[in-house]
């Protein structure tokens, strides 16, 4: 039992949450179970690590541009209606990375197709490297953002691209 004033709860995979004596919440693994994680790996937690090493987050073309989200990059192929380059606020349009018009309009943002969307645009980025090469190179030297223009922000290809690029650079 936990002494009072703290409590510590199991979650998934091994991980405690716990509230110490000062109010402070905390994550972690418990020291007798605690494992190493491998970057580049199947898991999730494989992802989360390298994602926070590699730091590359998404936003919304039409949501304002934060301070902290390094070099934007616009990976759409069409441009985002309404939004001017000044408002993106991006370094540079990279509209070859984003997925062929007969994917994109097939898919049509239809969560039903989302697995398969996804098989088939990762198929495109592997036979089409010098497009998302770019976006490689400057992960490796600093956080980017892929700025994306779709409503729903899990069902994009901007998600699809940030696991890939994640995979990519955690296996070198």
């Amino acid at each position: 039992m936990p002494p009072p004033g703290r409590w510590t709860r199991r979650c998934g995979g091994g991980v405690i949450f716990s509230r110490a004596l000062s109010g402070e919440y905390r994550w972690g693994l418990p020291k007798k179970h605690s494992r190493r994680v491998r970057p580049g790996g199947n898991s999730a937690d494989a992802r989360l690590v390298a994602m926070k090493k590699l730091q590359i987050s998404l936003a919304r073309a039409y949501d304002p541009p934060g301070d902290d989200q390094g070099a934007r990059y616009l990976v759409d192929r069409v441009w985002p209606r309404g939004v001017t380059k000044q408002a993106l606020g991006i370094e540079q349009w990279l509209r070859d990375v984003g997925p062929t018009t007969a994917l994109r309009r097939w898919f049509a943002h239809d969560p039903e197709r989302w697995n398969e969307f996804t098989q088939r645009y990762r198929a495109e980025l592997d036979a089409n490297a010098e497009a998302w090469q770019p976006l490689a190179d400057a992960a490796k030297h600093g956080p980017i953002t892929l700025v994306y223009g779709a409503r729903d922000p899990e069902h994009n290809q901007a998600v699809v691209l940030r696991d890939y690029l994640v995979e990519k650079l955690s296996a070198r």
